[in-house]
């Protein structure tokens, strides 16, 4: 687990990915795979 992202931080994260999800249509699809790699470093980045 990381220590250096708190809980709420990282919720707040899996939040912004569901409302991106959902409104992918009106945010652009072609955006939208671009937007979903976005998190990938943080999660990445997880437990050495």
């Amino acid at each position: 687990m990381r220590r250096n992202i708190d809980v709420e931080l990282i919720m707040a994260i899996f939040t912004a990915l569901i409302v991106v999800e959902i409104h992918k249509d009106e945010i652009g699809i072609q955006y939208f795979p671009r937007l979903i790699k976005i998190p990938n470093p943080i999660h990445n980045e997880g437990t050495p």
